[in-house]
């Protein structure tokens, strides 16, 4: 996953306003009409400038990670696997209802 500098993330968020990203102490550093916000817990925080930030990741829909031509996960697994992968995983530990329900939840993510 990327790391960016906060004088990197800076300028991220004004090139891709809508982006999220987060910290080793999991502050969430974000665009909100404008403006620069860091927040954790609810509470706002000053910046270290030589802090490293890794963008969250937001879930998609299934055929859209597959569209994206990466490896993809969903929330119940940790680790990224190709398609046939993850088709193997679905068929061999879900029910078809429960298959069912995960490719039409936006519960998808794709690896960066």
């Amino acid at each position: 996953m990327n790391r960016f500098k906060t004088y990197e993330i800076i300028k991220l968020l004004e090139e891709h306003p809508k982006s999220k990203y987060k910290d080793s102490k999991n502050r969430i550093i974000e665009n909100v009409k404008g403006k620069v916000v860091v927040t954790f817990e609810g509470t706002f925080e000053s910046l270290d400038i030589n802090e490293t930030w890794t963008q969250c990741q937001e879930p998609t829909f299934f055929i859209d990670a597959v569209n994206s031509g990466k490896k993809i996960r969903f929330d119940d697994i940790g680790s990224f696997h190709t398609v046939q992968e993850i088709l193997n995983i679905l068929t061999e530990e879900y029910f078809e209802e429960q298959i069912i329900n995960k490719l039409n939840k936006k519960c998808w993510y794709v690896n960066s």
